[in-house]
């Protein structure tokens, strides 16, 4: 009975943690597809965990139809791993997605594991194969349980593949901090899943998942912080830190240079078609500026309509070699965009081996010199 009481208390303690985040979620303002994606996962673990507290309650309870509810609350559990597996699995890609594509894309069979976990506790309504009650109206495992605890765990694999194959490719500090956090989703849980089949009477699984759940929470608060909410790209605030860590004694800047980029005409564009126009000027060219540039490079938008790149070339000369292959990547866009104006860059040119203040100054002053170039045959 103590072991009851304790594995209900548990759970309990996940179910309001759980509804506290489910509250936050809702009441976020961002309602992106990847945070109604995680809600999603939110409410189908804490639907589970609430299956879990009636299934605690009436294993080996000998009330009137005791045993009908027993096994239609296992009946319910069943299905539901499957409903978590392909949730999960939508909300990594979601994540994994570039953020304002309407449509994800998502994988075509991460339906299957879940058919086959809700047919799968049909069968085991009628054939016991699944789930079995002795005499005492206890769960009993039957011969084919360990295949639907191991169907959910397909997404789960594909979801952690992903996030794996991101992790090897992230460009910035942050996002494999992301990466990392969403793997404990299926680190935590398989833990939790070993120590209570050793013993049953131990609440490893679900508190498991609401930890990991929890440190992916956290891990999206502190990626909103970095980030620019409208481009994408490393904010302010990440830039400043990003500076920090590159001025510290004893940190080489040999061939790292900085570039700062100006939208031309920015303002008329804003004018003229109107702000919502003007975001999606500055979404295009952070997009052409992360397929430009290497995934080793820093990007950050610093402000209105500007962008600050650092990157590590060999010599000066490859420097402006980037500088002219990103102006020359906006001028092929220009051309095959269908848009009434034209997005164009003037870019700042400095290398970071004087002190930070000094290299700005440079660029900036390499940055205005442009522009004038630009604006003094209209001068003339």
């Amino acid at each position: 009975m103590e072991e009851t009481y304790l594995y209900l208390e548990f759970t309990f303690f996940c179910i309001l943690v759980l509804m506290a985040l489910l509250y936050r979620i809702s009441h976020d303002p961002d309602q992106s597809h990847s945070n109604r994606a995680f809600r999603r996962v939110l409410i189908s673990v804490l639907y589970v965990t609430i299956l879990d507290c009636f299934w605690e309650g009436f294993n080996g309870s000998q009330i009137a139809y005791g045993r009908q509810i027993n096994i239609f609350v296992n009946f319910l559990c069943l299905m539901s791993y499957g409903i978590i597996g392909y949730y999960w699995l939508a909300y990594v890609e979601a994540v994994l997605t570039d953020i304002h594509q309407k449509h994800p894309n998502a994988s075509p069979y991460r339906w299957l594991p879940l058919a086959l976990c809700i047919g799968m506790a049909v069968a085991s309504l009628h054939s016991g194969w699944i789930i079995q009650f002795d005499e005492n109206n206890r769960f009993q495992p039957g011969a084919a349980y360990p295949l639907i605890v191991i169907l959910p765990c397909i997404n789960l694999l594909m979801a952690s593949y992903k996030v794996i194959r991101h992790y090897r490719t992230a460009n910035n500090p942050q996002k494999k901090e992301d990466d990392i956090a969403m793997l404990s989703f299926l680190v935590l849980p398989l833990i939790g899943g070993i120590v209570s089949s050793i013993n049953n009477d131990i609440p490893a699984i679900w508190p498991s998942c609401v930890l990991s759940l929890l440190i992916v929470y956290m891990s999206s608060l502190g990626h909103r912080i970095s980030t620019d909410s409208l481009t994408g790209l490393n904010n302010r605030f990440r830039l400043d830190s990003y500076l920090s860590n590159l001025a510290a004694p004893g940190t080489s800047t040999d061939n790292i240079y900085l570039f700062i980029c100006d939208l031309d005409n920015f303002k008329q564009i804003n004018d003229t078609y109107g702000h919502y126009e003007g975001d999606q000027a500055l979404r295009e060219a952070s997009d052409l500026l992360k397929r430009t540039t290497s995934r080793d490079d820093f990007l950050a938008r610093y402000g209105g309509d500007e962008f600050v790149l650092i990157s590590t070339c060999e010599t000066y000369t490859a420097a402006l070699d980037l500088r002219q292959k990103i102006q020359q990547a906006f001028q092929t866009h220009n051309i095959e965009a269908n848009h009434s104006y034209q997005i164009s860059l003037s870019i700042g040119l400095s290398s970071c081996a004087s002190d930070i203040a000094t290299v700005f100054q440079q660029a900036d002053e390499f940055l205005y010199a442009e522009k004038h170039r630009k604006k003094s045959p209209l001068l003339s």
